[in-house]
């Protein structure tokens, strides 16, 4: 593959193997874009009609599952953020829409979810399909970031998310506290 484009194709099996180099490529092409956005499509469409089967909801409540996905854009802007002010390696710093398409291609193991919908074996493909897509975002934070372990994106994906949760989590509990009689 070396001087030569992936397929769409190559870079959705690349993304699943955990490869390093497809995730650069993908983060270095500008016309990944379009790719990242199918991928991006099909993963919230697959899940939230995965979501509505198994909790058997209904059209409007599939909608809203659908306008979540901001949030992680929201999310993914906060994890940016922290990378380049809070827990900095790159001079310079990475771009954000970089970011945002390999990461696109890191959520590609959720095109397995429909798997959780075998009984009887919904906790095991959930627990595996969830932490395999961890596992694409870490390798994907390793490669925009530019550590050297991945250990340092999942050090990065930690302080970005407990920055965020856990004064949220004492808030919460400060407030039932609080209100409790």
């Amino acid at each position: 593959m070396e001087g030569q484009e992936s397929t769409f194709a190559q870079r959705l099996l690349g993304a699943l193997k955990l490869d390093a180099l497809t995730y650069h490529e993908i983060g270095v092409d500008p016309e990944a874009s379009k790719q990242a956005a199918v991928v991006f499509v099909a993963v919230a469409t697959i899940t939230a009609g995965t979501d509505a089967i198994a909790e058997n909801r209904k059209l409007v409540e599939i909608a809203l599952g659908l306008l979540s996905w901001p949030l992680g854009v929201l999310e993914l802007a906060w994890i940016w953020a922290v990378g380049v002010r809070i827990y900095p390696k790159p001079d310079p710093p990475p771009r954000f829409v970089p970011l945002l398409r390999v990461m696109a291609f890191a959520m590609t193991p959720l095109v397995f979810s429909p798997l959780v919908l075998v009984p009887e074996m919904e906790t095991v493909f959930s627990f595996v399909i969830g932490l395999w897509a961890l596992a694409c975002a870490a390798v994907a934070l390793r490669v925009v970031f530019g550590y050297e372990s991945v250990w340092d994106a999942v050090g990065l994906y930690v302080v970005a998310v407990g920055v965020i949760f856990v004064p949220a989590i004492v808030v919460i509990f400060a407030v039932f506290f609080l209100l409790s009689p």
